[in-house]
């Protein structure tokens, strides 16, 4: 093929001459359109089948992986509690969240120790809310204080609820009351 200006040798797919840039006379093909095949009564390609599979094991899966997250948050302040105890034993062990963050402080006080992260300190984190309660100082006898995790949103962002206090124990109440996780809940495996 010999382009119509200069006579230039063209390419077969091309749409101008390399040599001239005059416009050719070949058209460049359409793009093939491609025509679905109709799905016949009752068959699918099992795209729907995998996303309603998927949004399920997700739903199912979700507040699993924010329990996880939640136990590791406990064990955080469990062990945030303790370092603060040794810390400042005239304190005691606190009995706010706040007191044990301070992420940009530049150096730790009894205010604000930089134990855990302000997230956490704000008292909700992966779909639980996090609350330390009942504490006693170390002048009305030995220091203690609890620690309550529970989900935001029951059967959505958790199911259980985690607790512990001053034995570092962590203990789970399936029904997500944190009450009952204090009264009488299963120490965690």
């Amino acid at each position: 093929m010999f382009c119509a200006k200069c006579g230039a040798t063209l390419q077969e797919s091309s749409q101008f001459c390399d040599r001239c840039g005059a416009p050719t006379a070949v058209q460049p093909k359409p793009a093939s359109a491609q025509v679905a095949s109709p799905i016949e009564a009752g068959k699918t390609s099992g795209k729907a089948l995998g996303s309603l599979i998927t949004g399920i094991f997700g739903l199912l899966l979700f507040p699993l992986a924010n329990e996880a997250s939640a136990v590791h948050s406990v064990r955080q302040i469990v062990s945030a509690e303790a370092t603060y105890y040794l810390a400042y034993p005239n304190a005691g062990y606190t009995c706010t969240l706040s007191s044990l963050a301070g992420g940009e402080r530049p150096s730790p006080s009894a205010a604000k120790t930089r134990l855990i992260d302000d997230r956490l300190a704000m008292g909700e984190k992966y779909g639980y809310r996090f609350v330390v309660q009942n504490c006693v100082h170390p002048e009305t006898g030995e220091g203690k204080y609890q620690v309550v995790a529970y989900p935001v949103s029951r059967n959505q962002t958790g199911v259980r609820a985690f607790c512990s206090d001053e034995t570092g124990v962590i203990k789970f109440d399936t029904s997500g009351s944190p009450d009952d996780c204090l009264a009488n809940g299963e120490r965690l495996p």
